[in-house]
């Protein structure tokens, strides 16, 4: 996973294929991409990353300055992070959103989180979205709207969710 940074360098990436959580930071020069740190541990058992105002955000809820290569903090994703999501970090209005669509008990739900506090807003069940799904690609539409992808299916919803 590679995500950009607030400058064309450096990428921040994520390899999510082992359990080490490693945090790479990559320099883009004259000679192309050059990995200049490897952190490991800081982003565990993530499927996804996401970057804004400065933090990585992981889809198991750790949130990481990527600068000082330390963990600032974490929100209670239990279910979001055993059962798959997609996150969408708004850093305007203070909101991480994601995306629990993997668990084959229950519907959809997108659960918010305040950026600062790390602290659940709410959650909203999404019952039309049929059985576990391989949702990804969250992302924000509008003032008051979320979009993401199934295998088959643009899903669009609009919810005070995503508004403060």
């Amino acid at each position: 996973m590679i995500e950009y940074s607030l400058s064309a360098s450096p990428l921040y990436g994520l390899y999510n294929e082992t359990d080490d959580g490693g945090v790479y930071t990559v320099s883009i020069g004259p000679s192309g991409p050059t990995v200049v740190d490897l952190t490991q541990g800081l982003i565990l058992g993530t499927a996804d990353i996401a970057f804004a105002a400065g933090r990585l955000y992981g889809t198991t809820g750790a949130v990481v300055d990527p600068v000082a290569r330390q963990l600032l903090g974490t929100f209670n994703v239990a279910n979001v992070a055993v059962f798959g999501s997609s996150i969408m970090v708004d850093a305007l209005n203070g909101r991480a959103i994601f995306l629990e669509a993997g668990n084959p008990n229950s519907s959809a739900t997108l659960h918010a989180f305040d950026l600062n506090t790390f602290q659940s807003i709410r959650s909203l069940p999404l019952a039309w979205i049929p059985g576990p799904g391989h949702s990804k690609g969250l992302i924000r539409w509008g003032a008051d709207g979320l979009a993401f992808r199934s295998p088959n299916t643009v899903y669009l919803v609009r919810s005070n969710l995503v508004r403060r």
